[in-house]
């Protein structure tokens, strides 16, 4: 997990304070081309973890005030070109998942996820889409285990109006487990997503906030794609995320 927001990856040599975060600039020469990088951080671990992330859980990370709050990773970007900002969507264990960073005065802004979230939902992943009308739509998912599903509810699919600050919380798809990547068909009002835990494929209707088709797949594509007709293409491979 990464504490910024990196538009591209390059070593970093000189550092300034900026309001809300720290700005990192390194400049990138190879054969007369030159790019300026540049990091926005929104928060800085003060106590990295020393052991493979794979081996701790959900109870670990909730347990440290450290790792609750810091230990975050960017894990869904939407430009939205109207407001001439970049809304992320984290990894975050205190639940603070939807931030709006501005283009023009470099600074994150927390869009109040916590205040609606339940405290398994702790990721939105690969799943913001931004509507035709300014609006987005998104996904919660998570980290915890198995052994404690049943005491969550489900990934939300949800509704975020940036000119009022509201959310709408749609649905639901699959009871205790959470939602992994969507993809939103505007036009048909239908989204598709996968799930975790247990490795689901659903279809959501957008207009009647219901669950149209929910199946086993064993199997979750990170890369999906619509064509023209409306049909959903993906890759597959047994028990693993592609």
């Amino acid at each position: 997990m990464q504490t910024n927001i990196r538009f591209y990856s390059y070593d970093f040599n000189k550092k300034h304070r900026l309001k809300g975060g720290f700005l990192n600039e390194a400049i990138f020469k190879h054969e007369g081309f030159s790019l300026i990088s540049t990091a926005y951080h929104l928060r800085e671990l003060n106590n990295p973890v020393g052991v493979p992330l794979a081996t701790l859980g959900y109870r670990d990370f909730i347990s440290h005030p450290d790792w609750r709050r810091n230990l975050i990773s960017f894990t869904s970007l939407q430009y939205h070109a109207k407001r001439n900002s970049v809304f992320c969507g984290l990894t975050a264990f205190d639940n603070d998942l939807m931030y709006e960073f501005s283009l023009e005065k470099k600074t994150f802004q927390s869009l109040n996820f916590p205040a609606h979230a339940e405290k398994f939902e702790i990721k939105i992943h690969r799943s913001l889409h931004l509507c035709q009308n300014g609006c987005l739509i998104g996904a919660t998912a998570c980290l915890h285990r198995e052994d404690q599903m049943k005491e969550s509810r489900g990934g939300r699919i949800f509704l975020y109006d940036p000119e009022s600050g509201r959310y709408d919380f749609l649905g639901v798809p699959f009871e205790h487990n959470y939602i992994q990547t969507i993809t939103v068909d505007e036009e048909r009002q239908l989204l598709y997503g996968f799930t975790y835990p247990i490795f689901a494929f659903f279809v959501f209707c957008l207009r009647h906030r219901k669950v149209l088709r929910l199946d086993y797949m064993g199997s979750i594509p990170h890369i999906v794609s619509l064509d023209k007709a409306g049909r959903f293409w993906a890759t597959w491979n047994c028990r693993t995320h592609n």
